[in-house]
């Protein structure tokens, strides 16, 4: 179960400064997770979106990109669609950085909030 993320949230905007303290083949997983997630074939966005042949065809390409470019621009992306989605675990106590909350891929309230004092000082 989960709990909508507030959008007024304003620890929020320290997002970005989180995902560039995770290291790139995190990014790289959590990046294929939203692709098969947010495949336009999809109409319904439920857990049965999952397919395992499309997420590594993105984990692929994902992992190709950084090679090439900076994976700041995969971890932009991953933070507004983390955003849009607007999902915590039960209490909203941590958000979900992929589709589906899994705990790996989650971060507490407070490391944001910490990060967001650091950041607009």
């Amino acid at each position: 179960m989960s709990w909508e993320l507030s959008p007024s949230t304003e620890c929020l905007s320290a997002l970005p400064d989180y995902l560039a303290t995770l290291d790139t083949e995190t990014i790289c997983v959590i990046y294929a997770e939203w692709r098969v997630f947010l495949n336009k074939r999809n109409t319904k966005q439920d857990r049965d979106y999952w397919n395992a042949s499309r997420y590594e065809k993105s984990l692929a390409w994902a992992r190709d990109y950084c090679t090439r470019m900076p994976v700041e621009y995969l971890a932009q992306d991953i933070a507004q669609w983390a955003i849009e989605h607007g999902t915590t675990d039960n209490g909203g106590h941590n958000v979900w950085l992929c589709p589906s909350g899994c705990g790996c891929h989650c971060v507490d309230m407070d490391t944001l909030e910490e990060l967001h004092d650091l950041v607009s000082c």
